[in-house]
């Protein structure tokens, strides 16, 4: 009898708490993206291709560019430079 008084009581705390606290599992709200919507390309794959008829197709301003600007100006190589000794 106390196993079976203990699982009710158990059960009955954890539904109370999860009444109590609905917040706390509720979802964010999705981010909501803007048009127009900039597609461009990682490498030679077909995907921007398709998402440019798909967005077409459902009528979302959109913009392709198969290549954009990158940022330089604080750029590292990852090639040792000639002053520095090298790691063996």
């Amino acid at each position: 009898m106390t196993r079976r008084f203990a699982a009710n009581l158990t059960i009955l705390l954890f539904v109370f708490a999860a009444g109590l606290a609905p917040d706390a599992w509720a979802q964010p709200a999705a981010p909501k993206a803007q048009a127009p919507v900039l597609v461009s390309s990682c490498g030679q794959s077909p995907g921007p291709l398709k998402l440019t008829v798909f967005l077409k197709k459902l009528g979302i301003e959109h913009e392709y560019r198969p290549t954009l600007p990158t940022r330089t100006s604080r750029r590292r190589s990852t090639r040792p430079s000639s002053s520095s000794p090298a790691r063996a």
